[in-house]
């Protein structure tokens, strides 16, 4: 195995998971601030189906993340016992992806069982 390839391959994931958090937060922000608009009474940026369907589209994409995250963890444990590392934090890692992922479905089937859908405004943000 060439581990500077795999830890290289890793940090590239790990760099592409980062932008697609980002994204989640600037839509997170738009959501909030259109939440923000609709509760002082002034005309938000975005319909509620607008603002409904973007916060459903964020917490997909958290889901995804979360995935991703736990695959890269995962991977980092076969790096770790290549290199001869100790491998408590790479568990640690997995540990903490694994409950993000868990976190992420919840919140997935919380919302897809809610009738009225009101509070996915006030759910966006998902870091």
């Amino acid at each position: 195995m060439d581990v500077n390839g795999e830890e290289l391959k890793l940090v590239d994931y790990q760099l592409i998971i980062s932008g697609v958090v980002l994204v989640m937060v600037i839509l997170s922000l738009v959501l909030g601030y259109n939440l923000h608009l609709k509760l002082k009474g002034e005309k938000p940026i975005l319909s509620e189906e607008e603002s409904k369907k973007i916060a459903m589209f964020v917490k997909i994409i958290g889901l995804l993340t979360a995935i991703a995250a736990i695959y890269v963890s995962v991977k980092s444990v076969t790096v770790a016992k290549a290199k001869g590392e100790n491998l408590r934090n790479a568990y640690l890692e997995v540990g903490a992806s694994a409950l993000a992922l868990i976190s992420s479905i919840i919140v997935i089937i919380v919302v897809l069982n809610d009738g009225n859908n009101d509070f996915l405004d006030i759910l966006n943000p998902e870091i």
